[in-house]
């Protein structure tokens, strides 16, 4: 990691509150808000990706992510507004970090290599009369409200 950041330990009621106190701010990078869902958040964060959480003082940000053999997978970014995304994800990344995947849409794609998931374990089912917010195709649901 580029910046000072710490692994937030989800077996300590201090970090679990943190998480939670920074997942109310949501995720400002975000194109789609998921709120009210923090048991869904509790029980991935202390369970399969307890180690993947880490808070970046300098940022003031949460960041659940997975280092991945020189790739960043970035779940979520909790953090007040008017922040940049990239110097966060550098904060936490670890020094052989090459790329960045996010799992999640971000609201301005510019910049980003868009692909699309041929996954039909997570694939959607949306019942609609008339235009939705899917009809672009280019609308990923953050992985960390994945049930």
């Amino acid at each position: 990691a580029s910046g000072a950041c710490r692994k937030l330990n989800m077996d300590l009621s201090c970090d679990r509150q943190m998480l939670r106190d920074y997942y109310v701010k949501t995720n400002p990078f975000s194109k789609i808000q998921v709120i009210h869902n923090d048991s869904l958040l509790m029980f991935y964060c202390t369970s399969i990706m307890k180690d993947w959480i880490y808070y970046t003082p300098e940022y003031d940000a949460v960041v659940i992510a997975e280092q991945d053999h020189g790739r960043l997978r970035c779940m979520d970014v909790y953090c007040d507004q008017g922040k940049n995304l990239l110097d966060i994800l550098a904060s936490v990344a670890d020094a052989d970090a090459k790329t960045v995947s996010l799992e999640f849409t971000p609201c301005d794609d510019c910049g980003w290599d868009v692909s699309l998931i041929q996954d039909d374990e997570d694939t959607l089912f949306v019942l609609s009369k008339g235009e939705t917010v899917l009809d672009n195709g280019r609308l990923l649901f953050p992985a960390i409200s994945h049930t």
